[in-house]
């Protein structure tokens, strides 16, 4: 997992990994979004793609346990700033409650105000995916925000910070109950 530290620290990631056993997922299923019909392992996005999201402006997409698919339609979602600091909590921390703050997020939000929740509570752990010319790839890591509001960590500052890659489609290890 990657430490949550408190004021005056700021922090880029909330994540964790966790080991499944193989009877868990079906490795030709498990990786696809719901509601979206794109059948291909996504890369993780680029610095640059990302530096870049608010000219490139491409579609983007989620599809959180909570609030559902989010994408290609009226009430889809768009990418409003990026390098966002925000202050998250309180969370109990040795009997006082406590701030977090992080920093260099993805705010994203619905593409009309009317459409309620980009992300809510529940949603947590699942991805913020860009199209970039007919690819998808993913450009986030959401775990915050509200009504009209939400925030992904950079994937290239989780990727570095959990020292992970994206899953290329090929059979991984799984954890070994005996």
């Amino acid at each position: 997992y990657n430490p949550i530290y408190l004021i005056p620290e700021y922090n880029k990631v909330d994540g964790a990994i966790i080991s499944i056993t193989s009877s868990t997922i079906d490795i030709s299923q498990s990786f696809k979004q719901h509601g979206l019909s794109y059948a291909l392992p996504m890369e993780f996005a680029t610095t640059e793609e990302i530096d870049d999201l608010l000219s490139s402006d491409p579609p983007i997409y989620s599809s959180g346990a909570r609030s559902g698919v989010k994408g290609s339609t009226d009430c889809g979602l768009t990418i409003s700033a990026l390098d966002v600091t925000i202050v998250v909590g309180p969370y109990m921390n040795d009997g006082a409650m406590e701030n977090v703050y992080y920093e260099e997020l993805i705010e994203f939000t619905r593409l009309n105000p009317d459409c309620a929740w980009p992300i809510n509570g529940g949603d947590s752990g699942s991805v913020l995916i860009a199209n970039f010319s007919g690819i998808w790839n993913i450009i986030g890591l959401c775990f915050a925000g509200g009504y009209f509001t939400g925030y992904a960590c950079r994937i290239d500052n989780v990727a570095s910070e959990l020292n992970i890659s994206a899953w290329d489609g090929s059979a991984k290890n799984f954890i070994d109950l005996s």
